[in-house]
This record gives structure tokens, sequence and C-alpha cells, in this order.
């Protein structure tokens, strides 16, 4: 189980690449021989690794032409798709994912949705998804739970949850 956090940070000093790399952090181990019985000039094979799984998702998030740009120059957008990308290292079975689209206009939103649904369809992976974003929702949810004020109000599909007069009056008003 992997998640983003709604303001999520990078490390502003390294690259697009380097940033998704870090996701390798709790998938690699720590190997004292292949780290200081190598050849300086010759990266070790976990290193090769790393940075080939890392070039390969930022393939995958549409990111690869930005590899070498510093996180610092990145928009709103780029950022999240580089979070999701970072995530992506560990392979996780389930993905939570915090207001992915939060500040971003309807194209943005878009791509977002067009990688989330990716992730989802293509790779495997399950996704829990907190967002206001009810276009995106009613787009990408199999099933909906909807809260207001810390209760659940109302569970089901898409359609059902539209329908429902309590997710009706507590998001949209009573007139």
């Amino acid at each position: 189980m992997c998640r983003t956090f709604q303001n999520g940070k990078l490390a502003s000093d390294l690259t697009v690449l380097e940033n998704v790399m870090t996701g390798a952090y709790w998938c690699t181990k720590l190997d004292f021989f292949g780290t200081f019985f190598h050849l300086p000039f010759k990266g070790s094979t976990q290193e090769r690794y790393i940075k080939d799984t890392a070039l390969k998702i930022l393939k995958l998030i549409g990111m690869e032409k930005y590899k070498d740009r510093e996180a610092s120059d990145l928009s709103w957008f780029e950022r999240q798709f580089v979070q999701i990308g970072r995530l992506m290292f560990g392979k996780p079975k389930l993905i939570l994912l915090d207001e992915p689209t939060a500040g971003m206009g309807r194209n943005e939103s878009a791509e977002v949705h067009k990688l989330v649904k990716y992730i989802n369809d293509e790779i495997g992976t399950t996704i829990m998804l907190v967002a206001h974003d009810m276009e995106l929702i009613t787009k990408i949810s199999d099933k909906i739970t909807c809260i207001n004020f810390g209760e659940k109000i109302c569970e089901g599909s898409p359609e059902q949850v539209q329908r429902d007069k309590r997710v009706q009056e507590a998001y949209l008003g009573t007139d």
C-alpha cells in the first residue's frame, strides 16, 4: 500500500528522475559487498535497477522528457504526477490518493483521470481516492462512499450516490 498527500512534497533540489528513484527506498536491500567492492566507475546492480525502473515509470506517467528537470521547476500538475510515479516504484496493490486534482483545471484533471484509470485498469492496482472533484469521482469510481462531517451518509455506485437526497442536501443545499 502506498499513498500520496494533497500537498505532497518533492525534494526540490533533486531532478524528476531522482525524485522517482526515492520511491525505491523501502524496497531495496543494503548490499555491503556490492556497495563497497565494485569498481568506482561502475554502478552497482541495484543502482542500475533503480534508475532503469524509475525511467520506465517516467515513461508510464508521461514525464520522461522532464527526467533531468529539477523538481522546483515543476508545475503543481507535474508535481502530482511525480508523486504518483514515486509511489509506483513499490508496485503497490493499493494506492491511496488524497485530492490528486486539487487546484487543477479541467484539462489537467482529465490527464490525472487518464493516469489513474490506466494504473487501475492496465496494471491492476486498486485505487482509493479522497477528492471533492465530482467529475473525476463519478467517472473513475466503481463504488463511492460519501461522508458528511465525518459520518457516512451514502455508499454505492456513482449513479446511486448522485440520486441520494442526503448527498444532494449535504453538497448542493436544499434549495
